[in-house]
């Protein structure tokens, strides 16, 4: 839960602290996690908690009000992904859970290159309408419905083993090759294409992309790639411009009618591109030694 709530002060008088001393306190209990069992996860993405963490849970919480849904949202990009891919593992939503091959929210993750994520009994809550794990629950009910269960799920294992090696390394472009149809490519070369349609996609290449579904195509053989060899400043100041561009759209958007809750989501939006700029800057390269959580702030505090 570390991650999904935000810093907060406190204004007792015998324990005063700030929302940034509850946010290096936090971290710190993380990094003794990650020190202790050798890796650690939490359940949000807010990142003050990006320095320790190895896998979060969601990118987006909001089961009820997501962000396609909101009102200062035309349409998203991974820009989130963008910044973490190939330092952190995640999931996209709690919609994502239980989700199987040829659905939306299977083809989702996918495409921002998010891994799968499986409950069994998540529906635990009496009034249905307020579960919020997926649209689907797994349960032991009998043998049948249990050898269903297993079968589905191998069709998700067999596209983890295909994909998995892309979770080391950095999501380096994303476009939109057709109506519904979209391409992310990978720092090693790799692309996976998604689509979405009823009916399959011919690639340039004379590739197939079948209805609902992807394909993992390979490098050009014309081209050398270094994995996660490019400049983490570059990247991240990529990803710091297009959070800069969001909210300046969105601010000329709404200055005919301020909203309070739209102009603070957009100075959220900004902040997240500032610091995931400034997170990615002094984290290490996949495979090295990770930094320390209070040796990242010290390097903030200095900055």
């Amino acid at each position: 839960m570390i991650s999904i709530i935000g810093p907060r002060p406190c204004y007792d008088p015998q324990h005063p602290q700030t929302r940034r001393q509850d946010a290096e306190a936090a971290t710190r209990i993380l990094a003794l996690a990650q020190k202790t069992f050798g890796g650690v996860q939490s359940e949000g993405s807010l990142d003050f908690t990006a320095p320790a963490l190895d896998r979060l849970l969601y990118v987006d919480c909001d089961k009820w009000l997501p962000l396609t849904k909101r009102p200062y949202v035309d349409t998203r990009v991974p820009l989130y992904q963008t910044v973490y891919h190939g330092v952190l593992l995640y999931s996209l939503s709690t919609d994502t859970v239980n989700c199987q091959p040829g659905e939306d929210t299977y083809l989702r993750s996918i495409e921002y290159g998010a891994v799968p994520l499986t409950y069994f009994y998540g529906h635990f809550l009496l009034d249905a309408s307020k579960n919020w794990l997926g649209k689907s629950d797994y349960r032991y009910d009998d043998a049948d419905g249990l050898k269903r269960i297993v079968t589905g799920l191998r069709r998700v294992y067999d596209d983890v083993q295909r994909l998995k090696h892309l979770q080391m390394e950095f999501l380096d472009g994303h476009r939109p090759l057709a109506d519904q149809v979209f391409e992310t490519s990978y720092s090693n070369g790799q692309r996976t294409v998604v689509n979405y349609r009823e009916q399959p996609h011919t690639l340039p290449s004379g590739e197939i992309v079948l209805a609902r579904n992807y394909l993992l195509i390979a490098p050009p053989t014309n081209r050398t790639f270094r994995p996660n060899q490019g400049s983490r400043a570059m990247r991240s100041w990529k990803a710091w411009i297009v959070a800069y561009i969001l909210v300046w759209a969105g601010q000329g958007r709404n200055a005919a009618a301020p909203n309070d809750y739209a102009e603070q989501s957009l100075q959220h939006v900004w902040m997240t591109g500032f610091r995931a700029a400034a997170f990615s800057i002094f984290r290490p390269r996949t495979g090295s030694e990770p930094l320390r959580a209070d040796e990242v702030m010290r390097r903030s505090r200095k900055r």
